[in-house]
This record gives structure tokens, C-alpha cells and sequence, in this order.
């Protein structure tokens, strides 16, 4: 077949991309020969990759060995290029994904690609999910699809920046409504970003990488300080006036977490369910032990208290007054 400078034998490819336009494509042979014109090669290498996911998908057995072609697979489609860029990037810190897609073979491309990174992620095709995961979940970062099951991605944005438990977790939309429109849209009711299919997924993940290093710092391996005090992600250190503090690694998320959100006081249940998680079956008052603890060792020698107790309301790290 013909159209527009491609030649693909033995499949119909549509000149822009609709979230569902691969599905048509359950005949196209894996590894097949396509021949583009440079600037609709992109656009080209990305039907055939989702394509071949989505068989790749039914002719496995297992996802290990699903992850496994896919990774053949990008290498084939996407060229040595892609895939050495998202073999190079560096691994940021254990970031934790919230993936809102409802199309099951991009869903596998997104996941090997997010994995490969190193990235924890959950996924859910439904919007109305997408809330709760939001929420229970407490991700560093949503990857969401317009076209969800139940809501739509851009009504989840917006509910996402209404509630205070939410409203700071970065979001990048990642969808086929390409038009200047959509895009302001999508920015105007909260994304932090906003990609169109097709996407490069080196780009998508790089993406990520700046939003994660301009709200959540330590996530970019960074250094998180205040005052004297020092946080090393990447080491895994902790330093005060430049000495080194020992601290367990229940103390060592307790403070990441108060250094990632300076100023803000933070109920008892709130930093159970960010440190501990929301399954734990910790005390409540399991938290106030940890606190002492990460007071005493970040304390040691006199050193002013940076940790301020708020009668009934909880902790936050800043300057007492």
C-alpha cells in the first residue's frame, strides 16, 4: 500500500492517529518491512509499534515473556536510537505512576516503558478509578488518556486539582486530540503537560523526568536541604552542619517526605498513610515514636529542633517562631 510517501505491505495505516485506529490491524506480519518519508516516519513507527504490541499480546503466554518482546520489539521499530535513550537515561529514585489509559496494548508499551526506568506503576482504564488510585495511592505522577472508561481524562484532571489531597500531583495527558484547542484546554484545567499520540516514548519519559525534577526534587535524585540540614537522595544520606546523621529508614521516609512539603503540617493520619501506607496496620500514635526518633537524631548536640508539633493538628518542618 501506498499513501503519502509510506509503503506498507499487508496493512491500511491511517494518516493520524485515533486511540483505537491499531485495532484494525491484527493481519500485519511482526518485523515487517516500511519504507517512510522522513517527516511521517515518526507517525509510521509508532502505528506499527502499538500494532505489533497488540499481537504481541496474544501470542504470549506470560508478561515476563510479553515484556520481553516488547523490548525486542522497540528496538526494531523504534529504532538502536530509542531504545539506547531509554536504556541511557538515568534511573530516578523509586517514583510511583498512576497510568489512566483504557487501550490494553499501549497500556503494555507504556508499562515496559515506565518499568524500564525503574517507575512502580498501577494502572486502571477507568476514570472514576483513576480518582480513587489518586488518592489511596498517593502517586508522584499521572499519565492520563482523554478517553477513559466512565469519566474522561480532562474531567479527572479537573476533580484531581479540587481536592487538596491531590491537586499537587503532576499531570501529563497523553492523548490523539492534537488540536490547539484541546491542548489549552487540557493545560487550563490542570495538566502540568500534555503529549499527542504519536509520542516518542524517550520523549515521554524525559517529559516526566522535568516535571518530577521542578516539583518533586528528590525524586530527580537531587539534594533536598533546609537550613543545615541535607538530604541525599542518590546516596541515601543524611548530613546536619555538614556531619552525618544516622537514621533508620522509617525516619529516612519521614523526612524526605517533610523535606519534599517544607511548611506544611501534616496530620498523624496523613503521614501514616505517606510513610507507612494506607494498608498498614500501624497505630496512629506509632507516628509520634518515629517523630521523637527523627527529632533525637537530627537534634543531637543541642541543635535547634527544625520539626514543629501543631497541638491537634499534627507535624511540619519549618522554623518555630
Amino acid at each position: 500500500m501506498r499513501s503519502g510517501g509510506r509503503v506498507v505491505e499487508g496493512a491500511r495505516l491511517e494518516s493520524e492517529y485515533t486511540p483505537k485506529a491499531y485495532r484494525g490491524f491484527e493481519s500485519l506480519p511482526l518485523r515487517q518491512p516500511c519504507v517512510a518519508s522522513a517527516p511521517q516516519f515518526r507517525i509510521q513507527g509508532f502505528h506499527t509499534l502499538v500494532t505489533k504490541v497488540a499481537q504481541l499480546r496474544a501470542r504470549t503466554s506470560g508478561r515476563d515473556e510479553l515484556m520481553a518482546a516488547i523490548a525486542a520489539e522497540t528496538g526494531a521499530v523504534g529504532g538502536a536510537t530509542a531504545a539506547a535513550q531509554l536504556r541511557a537515561a538515568t534511573p530516578l529514585a523509586q517514583v510511583r505512576l498512576l497510568l489512566a489509559e483504557d487501550d490494553p496494548a499501549m497500556v503494555e508499551l507504556l508499562r515496559w516503558t515506565f518499568e524500564k526506568q525503574g517507575f512502580e506503576v498501577v494502572h486502571t482504564p477507568s476514570g472514576e478509578e483513576a480518582l480513587l488510585l489518586a488518592v489511596e495511592r498517593g502517586p508522584d505522577v499521572i499519565v492520563l488518556d482523554w478517553m477513559l472508561e466512565e469519566l474522561s481524562g480532562i474531567e479527572v484532571c479537573r476533580r484531581l486539582r479540587r481536592d487538596p489531597e491531590t491537586a499537587a500531583i503532576p499531570v501529563i495527558m497523553l492523548t490523539a486530540r492534537g488540536e490547539e484547542a484541546d491542548r489549552i484546554r487540557g493545560l487550563e484545567t490542570g495538566a502540568d503537560d500534555y503529549m499527542t499520540k504519536p509520542f516518542s516514548p524517550p520523549e515521554l519519559v524525559a517529559r516526566i523526568r522535568a516535571v518530577l525534577r521542578r516539583v518533586r526534587p528528590a525524586l530527580a535524585g537531587m539534594v533536598l536541604s533546609f537550613g543545615d540540614l541535607e538530604l541525599d537522595m542518590a546516596a541515601h544520606k543524611v548530613k546536619r552542619g555538614g556531619q552525618a546523621v544516622a537514621l533508620g529508614p522509617t525516619e529516612f521516609k519521614l523526612l524526605r517526605h517533610l523535606l519534599e512539603n517544607q511548611g506544611h503540617v501534616f496530620s498523624r493520619e496523613r503521614l501514616l498513610d505517606a510513610v507507612w501506607g494506607r494498608d498498614s496496620e500501624i497505630e496512629i500514635r506509632t507516628v509520634d515514636v518515629y517523630v521523637r526518633r527523627l527529632r533525637k537524631a537530627i537534634n543531637a548536640s543541642g541543635r535547634r529542633d527544625l520539626i514543629r508539633t501543631v497541638r491537634a493538628a499534627g507535624y511540619a518542618l519549618d522554623h518555630k517562631d
